[in-house]
Formats: C-alpha cells, structure tokens, sequence
C-alpha cells in the first residue's frame, strides 16, 4: 500500500538518503543502478514535488539519469544493440503518448505513462550503456534476487503476525496478494538459475532465498503465478539440460509430480473449492473481466481508452451484460495484451509484440550454444508472458521495471557473447 511522506522527520530521511545515492551514483555508477534495483518496492513511498505526484523510486531514477547525462556516460551505448530494438520501444511509448493525449483523465494518464513508461525505459537505456560483460548481468540478477529475498522475508513476518487477507492470503504491505506473487516470481525464478553458478556460499545463500520467496509465494495462493513459475522453472531445467532426452523425461514427471503436490495441499481449500465449482470464482470473475475489455476494445480499437482508464470504463460498461460484475474493483483487465490495447492503443500493442519478437529471436539464438544467460532471460521473460495471461504483469512500477531490464539484458547479451568468444579465441 502506497505511503505519502509528509512529515518533517520522513522528509528529512528521504533527503538524506538521496543526498548518499546522489554521492553513489558519482563514485560507483554501476553500484548505484544495482540499489535502484534492490529497492524497486520504494515506488510505495509517495512524495509531491510543487504539484506533481511522484515517488521514491522515480526520483532515484531521475537522479541517475541527471549523472548519466552530466558524466556523457550516454556515449557508451552501442548503437548496434539498440538499433533493432529501438523502433519497437519507441512506437510502444508513441502508443502510449497518443492513448493518453486522448484519455478522459489526463492527469492520471500522463502520470502513469511517467511512471510505467518513461522512468523504466530511462533506465533500461542506462544499463544498455554500462553492461560489458556477463558477469554485470550476473549482478542484476542477483540484486533483483536480493530484493525479493527481503520482501518475502518480510512478508513471512506478516504471515507470522497474522497480517492476512480477509480470505487467508498472504498480501504483505503490497495491494494484493497477485501483486505480491508477480514480484516475488522473478526473485525465485533467478535464485533457481544463481544455484548453477558461483561459490559454494554463494549458492547456500540463493538456495535460502529460493526457500524464503518460494513459502511466500505459495502463501499469496496465487494459482496463475504457481503455475507461470513451475511452467518457467521447467523450461530453464529443460534449456540447461545436456541430455534433452532425458531432460524431456525429468521435467514432464517434476511437472506431474508439482501438480499433484500443490493439488494435495490445496485439496480441501475453500479457494479451490470456489475455483472448481462455484459460479463467483476468481475465474470465472476474470471470464466477465475479459469480456467487459473485450466490449471495451471494440468501441475503441485504435487509440484505446488511456493508462489507467480501465476502472472507469469497466464500471460503465456493466450495462452491457445482464447480471451484475462479480468483482467491482478491477483496475486492470487481468491480461498483459488486453491491457496493452487498451492503455496504449493498437500502435502500443504492435510495437510490444514487436519487441517481444525481437527478444525471443535474439535469445533463442543463443539458446542454440546451451547460453546460461539466454535460459535465464527467456525464463523470466516467458513467466511475465505466461502470468500475463492471467494477471496484469507490466502495469505497476516495479513490474515495468522488471520487463524493460529483461529487455535491457536480452538486447545486450549477444554483444557480451562476442566478447567472452573472443577473448576464448585469444
């Protein structure tokens, strides 16, 4: 749940804790964009700046960027690696721009294409700039591991004090338990794929952080994330596999085997129950959720209805359908293409499926040579997509960031792969 800081004394923290990243960023650059990813949740903390709302986090990027720009560390992108991706980038944000220009509520649409859209590619265009190598990459993975680490562990301790939902979920200070789980996805996913490599301590250490993330996880009982993490997690195992045989055998049986588990430990559940055989299911909400967005699209296929519109346009169209909406509050429509057309218009839509075609193109590419980095990218880019389907996985803050720096990653990956075979050939 948002935080709006006031008061002196939480000024006064805030301003002092800018002022250390500010000196960070100026002595350590690549050190500074590691805590940006390490605090990615401080998007919580909310702050108005003369009259514009913003956050912690926006900030931290903005300060950033001002010594990127200032230190002309912008000369040190490759134009090779961004050359394809940029024109499927920009036709989202054009997309964006234009779906918002037309929004009836400009004030909030522009404020999210700030928040989703601006600050996260501004910093997917930084780390394009400063990786060089693998083990940069290695590093992102493992601040992002670190921060969901300490996330889950704080949210064990609302589990712990009984600090649920009012149907037994586990949401942490997040606004609700699916939003807990899609950001907690990623950290577990990339603790798996941290055990393969580095010291033994180092892998204790992520194994903790896999145990951790995975027990919160499962308390969100957040069925669509199980189910995009387990899907995911095979197909890393599958990727990394030297015997694909074998592999094929593994997996298949670990996918029964995880199924028949968590359907065991969810038997007698009254959400499974309500899953299976009620007709006000959390599936059957999302069905009439679909179709509302659907009805929605239709009668504005092209420009769509403006970032953060969705509420509005959701509680207005329940004349279309006969018996009432079963969920009331859905500010997103449960699907990352559905909600894609309707905050960034058909031009947004495009140029996301563009560049994710472009991701997948280049990284199942190396895939070819069994590339340990390609694996874990296209892991964590296929749990967004998969959850996607279900839940809204791009529309949030820290969300977004986590896409465009899977994006940032893939696209500078093949230039890091030239490297290491040529200093492999020296």
């Amino acid at each position: 749940m948002s935080v709006w800081l006031n008061s002196t004394y939480a000024l006064l923290g805030l301003a002092l804790g800018l002022a250390g990243f500010v000196w960070l960023s100026q002595k350590r650059f690549e050190s500074a964009i590691y805590i940006i990813i390490f605090l990615l949740p401080l998007y919580l903390l909310k702050i108005k700046i003369f009259f514009i709302p913003t956050n912690v986090l926006e900030i931290l990027i903005g300060l950033l960027f001002l010594t990127w720009f200032f230190k002309k560390k912008y000369k040190n992108i490759n134009l090779e690696n961004i050359k394809k991706i940029s024109l499927p980038a920009l036709i989202v944000l054009i997309g964006t721009i234009f779906s918002a220009l037309f929004s009836q509520n400009l004030n909030i649409s522009a404020g999210i294409l700030k928040s989703w859209f601006v600050a996260p590619l501004i910093l997917a265009l930084i780390i394009v700039g400063e990786i060089k190598t693998g083990e940069q990459i290695k590093k992102m993975f493992r601040w992002l591991a670190y921060s969901c680490g300490l996330v889950a562990a704080v949210a064990l301790f609302y589990f712990l004090t009984g600090r649920l939902t009012f149907d037994g979920r586990l949401a942490a200070f997040f606004l609700s338990p699916n939003h807990l789980a899609m950001y907690l996805a990623p950290g577990f996913l990339l603790s798996l794929a941290l055990l393969e490599s580095g010291p033994k301590k180092e892998r204790l250490f992520f194994l903790v952080i896999l145990i951790v993330s995975g027990l919160a996880l499962y308390l969100t009982f957040s069925y669509a994330a199980w189910l995009a993490v387990i899907l995911a997690a095979i197909f890393w195992i599958f990727a990394r596999a030297k015997n694909k045989k074998r592999a094929l055998i593994i997996c298949g049986l670990l996918l029964i085997a995880l199924a028949g588990f968590l359907s065991l430990l969810q038997l007698n559940s009254e959400k499974l129950n309500n899953f299976l055989y009620s007709d006000r299911s959390s599936w059957q909400s999302r069905i009439m959720i679909w179709r509302a967005a659907w009805q929605i699209i239709r009668d504005h296929p092209v420009l769509g209805i403006g970032p953060g519109m969705f509420q509005d346009y959701y509680l207005r169209y329940q004349s279309y359908f006969l018996t009432p909406y079963l969920e009331w509050t859905a500010p997103q429509p449960h699907n990352l293409f559905l909600a894609f057309w309707l905050e960034t218009g058909l031009l947004g839509l495009a140029g996301f499926i563009w560049l994710l075609a472009i991701f997948f193109k280049k990284l199942f590419g190396l895939l070819k040579k069994s590339n340990y980095f390609a694996a874990t990218l296209i892991m964590l880019m296929g749990y967004i997509l998969i959850h996607g389907l279900a839940d809204t996985t791009y529309f949030k803050n820290d969300l977004a960031v986590v896409f465009w720096l899977a994006v940032a990653l893939g696209i500078s990956l093949p230039n890091v792969e030239r490297k290491i075979e040529t200093i492999k050939s020296l």
